[in-house]
């Protein structure tokens, strides 16, 4: 806000689970507005489950993250 350009430089998404849905909207806010340079240090060092996207499509997640992480195999179409 206080520079009047748009935040989340290099991110395209970020998703944080918490206990409280209200502090994992916030967490995801600030950690946008941190940008892909600033969101990975600070998620880790506030020790966050969170997951970001980059503008090249990279998937980021903290070590919080892993564990409530479950990849699913894409189903095969007839």
């Amino acid at each position: 806000p206080r520079t009047g350009e748009p935040g989340g430089e290099g991110l395209l998404a970020v998703t944080v689970a918490h206990a409280d849905p209200a502090w994992a909207e916030v967490w995801s806010k600030v950690l946008f507005l941190a940008g892909a340079a600033g969101a990975p240090g600070l998620a880790r060092s506030r020790g966050l489950a969170a997951w970001w996207v980059e503008v090249d499509g990279a998937l980021g997640m903290t070590p919080a993250a892993r564990p409530l992480t479950a990849w699913e195999r894409p189903r095969a179409t007839a």
